[in-house]
């Protein structure tokens, strides 16, 4: 999934009011609940046209990955 998605394990949280939500870069639980789900099967969909078709999809971004999963 490297290059697709960000690689290893990561957790995401979503609001109450499903307003907000990403990654969790850090943090402590008080209270609340976690849901772990296990993925068996994989599907993307890609959009047609051109603008896809000629998008530049070979350069390595983990610098910039890295860059913004460690910034505050």
């Amino acid at each position: 999934m490297n290059g697709i998605n960000v690689p290893g394990y990561h957790l995401h949280f979503i609001s109450d009011d499903r307003k907000s939500g990403g990654h969790v870069l850090s943090g402590e639980i008080i209270h609340g609940k976690v849901q772990v789900s296990r993925i068996s099967d994989f599907r993307m969909v890609l959009p047609g046209g051109d603008a896809f078709k000629n998008a530049a999809l070979n350069s390595d971004y983990s610098k910039e990955l890295k860059a913004v999963e460690q910034s505050n």
